[in-house]
């Protein structure tokens, strides 16, 4: 694998590297994340493995985890090496955005849909699995969309949670991704305390990059995150 990453980086103008990690493997984020550096990657993937992580799983791997990316982060910044992490990205955007736009959220079964290999229909790609015919399909290629299940999909989408609306994270968190949330609570708009955890500690990671960075007035991490705002014309 290292030797045709390796082959990668010299031929490919760029190249993405994904790494999934469950509760097994978490420990060995901030490590993965140095190795891939190391190697001359420069935009990295680190996504949990949503269906692995359980209830009552201790939430403090998670915590001291996303600080030694942040830490990461930050070395590489204040070393002249640019990177893209997307958990630490996105939510840095998000803040520059004062919070996720709407059309930043979960448009399961309205502007998302997964076709299975057979012609099934699906709101979200991550939820075709098997195709085994879950609650979840909403029709076939063949024989057209289900109309009641696709308006009861639409009608349980976002987030439900209570405690969420007053929560001071809630405009930066990823509590309306539908997949996410059927994956860990078996309902499309009900939110796990698991995802609730890993979100705060992203955030909290991604404000400790940002504040540290900004604050030294790193100019290759400003001119990173120019890109991402949209243009401003002035008159």
């Amino acid at each position: 694998v290292v030797s045709n990453i390796r082959l990668c980086l010299e031929q490919l103008d760029t190249l993405q590297v994904n790494a999934v990690y469950g509760p097994g493997t978490v420990d060995f984020l901030a490590e993965s994340l140095l190795f891939f550096i190391q190697l001359g990657i420069r935009v990295i993937h680190l996504n949990p493995n949503i269906r692995t992580f359980y209830e009552g799983y201790g939430c403090s791997k998670l915590r001291k985890a996303y600080m030694q990316i942040a830490d990461q982060y930050i070395k590489s910044y204040q070393g002249g090496r640019e990177i893209a992490v997307n958990l630490i990205d996105s939510k840095i955007i998000a803040f520059l955005k004062n919070g996720y736009d709407a059309e930043d959220k979960c448009g399961m079964g309205e502007t998302e849909w997964g076709f299975a290999p057979g012609g099934n229909i699906y709101p979200c790609e991550r939820l075709i699995g098997e195709d085994n015919h879950s609650p979840l399909c909403l029709g076939s290629v063949h024989t057209g969309l289900d109309s009641s299940r696709r308006c009861s999909l639409l009608n349980h989408r976002g987030n439900r949670n209570k405690e969420c609306k007053t929560c001071r994270y809630e405009r930066y968190c990823m509590n309306w991704c539908g997949c996410t949330n059927y994956h860990m609570t078996g309902h499309t708009d009900l939110t796990s305390h698991i995802l609730c955890e890993s979100e705060k500690a992203i955030i909290q990671a991604a404000k400790r990059v940002l504040g540290s960075l900004s604050g030294e007035d790193n100019d290759l991490f400003i001119s990173h995150f120019m890109a991402y705002l949209p243009c401003v014309c002035y008159s």
